[in-house]
């Protein structure tokens, strides 16, 4: 389960953010422009540290656990930038093989077989400077599927270009729905209306916390 517990996201307000998403269930997280939804991604997804409160998987801390425990559970979460994210210092096959490494996994046929569907056997010796920004995407979504997280965060997410991909993707998702919990910020396309189970606004929440439960 994750638990966004209690989290302010801005100094000069009170107002706290609260919610949980069960395993198998999607949320989404909706505001206004300037209500924080691309600040509290980044605070799910550990790269922003929150003024106070905390992000909890599985009854693990992202912000308060020893660091073998918050090695591992960093090494469960998935995440999908607006402006999505390559290593820029790597070539495309590089950051492929970072990611398999990561997760202590061989590069195998099956990689092989992502890589052409994803379109990107072509341009695997290419960095992020030289790469379109479908490329990226496309790169984005296999990641997700190599890594095979157990939290996605999704952050004004973006199909690609391309149907066949697209299909190919969707249908991972939904075949794979129960093994994850999925949390989209901001706007997403129509395609993944499926796999949202609740919503959450936070362009008002109380002192106390909107308590929300997904599931």
């Amino acid at each position: 389960m994750l638990n966004i517990n209690k989290i302010k996201l801005f100094s000069n307000s009170d107002l706290l953010v609260s919610f949980t998403v069960s395993l198998g269930n999607g949320l989404h997280v909706d505001g206004i422009a300037g209500s924080g939804k691309t600040k509290l991604f980044k605070i799910c997804t550990g790269i922003l540290r929150p003024i106070s409160g905390d992000v909890i998987y599985n009854n693990v801390s992202i912000y308060n656990s020893d660091f073998i425990d918050l090695s591992l559970t960093r090494k469960m979460i998935g995440a999908i930038f607006e402006t999505p994210v390559i290593l820029s210092n790597l070539n495309l096959k590089q950051n492929i093989e970072f990611i398999l490494k990561s997760r202590m996994k061989p590069w195998s046929k099956h990689v092989d077989e992502l890589v052409k569907l994803y379109g990107l056997e072509n341009i695997l010796n290419l960095r992020k400077i030289n790469l379109s920004r479908d490329e990226v995407i496309r790169f984005n979504f296999l990641k997700i599927i190599l890594s095979n997280p157990k939290i996605i965060f999704m952050d004004e997410v973006s199909l690609t270009n391309t149907i066949s991909i697209n299909r190919h993707f969707l249908k991972w998702l939904k075949v794979n729905k129960n093994n994850f919990t999925i949390v989209f910020f901001g706007h997403y396309p129509k395609e993944l209306d499926f796999m949202i189970n609740d919503r959450v606004n936070i362009s008002g929440v109380n002192k106390q916390g909107d308590i929300r439960h997904a599931g």
